[in-house]
């Protein structure tokens, strides 16, 4: 959780609201970890994990110039859903 919290922080380092949410979102699609254990890193609930990850993936359905931020930094941190 914390290595991709970072490697989001090192690229999207100017927006900070922004960084938190493609964190929380990335930790929950590539993590492997449980809503229990990203919602403590992030200092929220699991239900809060669940509907913040939610609401950032429609923002990206709507979002080509984030989602191609978002894709980008996927690559970057060699994150794949195995």
């Amino acid at each position: 959780i914390e290595e991709i919290s970072n490697g989001v922080k090192a690229i999207l380092e100017e927006d900070t609201a922004l960084c938190r949410k493609a964190s929380l979102y990335l930790c929950h699609r590539y993590s492997r970890k449980t809503l229990k254990e990203i919602g403590s890193y992030f200092g929220i609930g699991e239900s809060a994990v669940s509907q913040a990850s939610h609401r950032f993936k429609l923002t990206l359905d709507n979002d080509r110039k984030l989602r191609k931020k978002i894709n980008y930094i996927s690559k970057r941190l060699n994150l794949c859903n195995v």
